[in-house]
């Protein structure tokens, strides 16, 4: 859920609605039972950039099934 590298780039709309779209497949996956581990690979980037809040990441966390595992990587981690 992405539209390439955004390091050398500024944000546009369409980045912050693909990282939108990201958040709700995650949150899809973290409710199911079909994964005891999801590694959210580059999620603390879209905070540094912007592109998602940190009260939406949160919130998307604390909803994870409590068997359910996460790794959360990236860049710039607040």
């Amino acid at each position: 859920f992405g539209n390439g590298c955004m390091l050398t780039r500024e944000a546009v709309e369409d980045d912050v609605r693909m990282a939108h779209e990201g958040l709700v497949r995650c949150k899809e996956i973290l409710l199911s039972d079909e994964y005891d581990l999801v590694i959210l690979d580059e999620l603390t980037i879209t905070l540094f950039l912007g592109l998602l809040e940190s009260d939406e990441v949160l919130n998307l966390l604390r909803s994870k099934r409590p068997e359910t595992e996460v790794v959360v990587t990236g860049r710039y981690a607040s």
